[in-house]
């Protein structure tokens, strides 16, 4: 018969949390292990994360695209794009962002996208299908700007992660390299 493992009962929130001074180190000690949230670091981090998250939002992205591109996608969009159930919003957000970029004119063969425009952009343009050379060739005219751009929307968004999984091994008093 197998023996049965005792469990410890641990409770973190000690009453020693009380006594700290704001931004003093907190140490407990569980089993042998030495845990140490450092509270100024875990501050410092949301902190960051707070900023990158509010710059995210307000970034956009340049993806190269001269007026004929530009002409194929607004088609694409408005009379070519595959949607199912609530995939519909994306279509309608996506042209209300086609509207503004075109009131505001292709510069130097170049549009300007916020992060979710473009991811969502990417995401349809690839969902789409086609026969013949012909349509695959404005298949990858359509795709591939579209695709370059989304990999500093991906730099960004690993980015971010990154601050996250610090920002949560701060807040269990883990130093990571």
């Amino acid at each position: 018969m197998a023996k049965r493992k005792e469990i410890k009962e641990v409770n973190l929130a000690s009453s020693s949390n009380l006594d700290r001074l704001p931004g003093e180190t907190e140490t407990m000690e569980l089993d042998g292990i030495r845990i140490s949230v450092n509270e100024e670091k875990v501050e410092s981090i949301q902190k960051e994360l707070e900023e990158k998250i509010e710059e995210s939002r307000k970034k956009v992205y340049a993806v190269s695209m001269d007026s004929d591109v530009f002409n194929s996608f607004r088609n694409f969009i408005n009379e070519n794009s595959e949607w199912s159930s609530t995939e519909a919003i994306g279509i309608v957000e996506i042209n209300k962002s086609l509207n503004k970029i075109e009131k505001e004119g292709i510069k130097d063969n170049m549009i300007y996208m916020s992060a979710l425009t473009l991811e969502a952009s990417h995401y349809f343009i690839s969902k789409s299908r086609g026969k013949g050379l012909e349509e695959a060739k404005n298949f990858l005219k359509l795709y591939k700007p579209l695709d370059i751009a989304l990999n500093d929307v991906k730099e960004d968004n690993k980015k971010l992660e990154e601050i996250r999984t610090r920002l949560s091994a701060a807040q269990q008093g883990i130093e990571i390299g």
